[in-house]
């Protein structure tokens, strides 16, 4: 028969199996809830939305319509208009850009963007954005 020595009793190695012990369990958490936390997307709702429009933020609009639209968002409100107000921006940006350049051609189908964009704009607040963004690009009509 096998004799064990006190190495299993003493207070040391108890307290080392202990910590180790609760380390793992610790980091064993921390995966879980980082594998579950990647799998819940953030979806940018129509007060996000409001916030950074009311604020004149276009580019963040944008930004935050073009997520939701990579992850195939179901927002709880209708962002239509949202994402009437970035397409309108983006064409109304490089409008702007395609004539500084001199590519009218280019220019000119970014107008036509521009004016399609404008169909989607129903409320006030929407089309008072639009008529925001043309002024900033200097956009004539």
């Amino acid at each position: 028969m096998i004799r064990r020595g006190n190495e299993g009793k003493s207070p040391l190695y108890r307290a080392a199996v202990l910590a180790l012990g609760v380390m793992l369990a610790f980091n064993l958490l921390s995966f879980c809830v980082r594998f579950a936390g990647e799998r819940s997307v953030y979806l940018n709702e129509y007060g996000d939305l409001q916030r950074w429009m009311a604020a004149g933020n276009y580019p963040e609009v944008l930004a935050m319509v073009s997520r939701n639209q990579a992850v195939s968002a179901k927002t709880r409100k209708d962002t239509s208009e949202f994402q009437a107000v970035a397409d309108y921006y983006e064409a109304a940006s490089l409008y702007r850009a395609f004539q500084e350049a001199g590519d009218m051609k280019r220019a000119a189908r970014m107008k036509e963007r521009m004016e399609k964009a404008k169909q989607g704009l129903i409320t006030e607040e929407f089309t008072e954005a639009a008529e925001r963004i043309r002024s900033r690009f200097q956009v004539n009509e």
